[in-house]
């Protein structure tokens, strides 16, 4: 029962909307739902990061996080035993 929209930072015309941070910004005022997709389209740049970067930049209130973890690690912790958690 919420408005959703889907921006992607890789164009995918016909299938979701190219990220635009003055268009997501407005769509949070308008209260929708903003899923923010592939990452910054950037290579080498974790999509944990690219989360952090458009919650700072569209000034979100939370930001959620759905993975395997619970939290950010120095390394993958399933691949690496001493991985460590960051608390801040």
């Amino acid at each position: 029962g919420f408005g959703t929209r889907i921006m992607s930072a890789i164009p995918m015309s016909g299938l979701v909307d190219h990220y635009d941070r003055r268009k997501a910004i407005h769509h949070l005022q308008h209260g929708r739902i903003v899923i923010f997709a592939a990452g910054t389209g950037n290579p080498l740049v974790t999509t944990d990061s690219a989360a952090s970067l458009r919650a700072i930049e569209t000034q979100a209130d939370v930001l959620l996080k759905a993975t395997n973890v619970d939290g950010i690690y120095s390394a993958d912790p399933a691949i690496d035993p001493n991985a460590t958690l960051y608390q801040r």
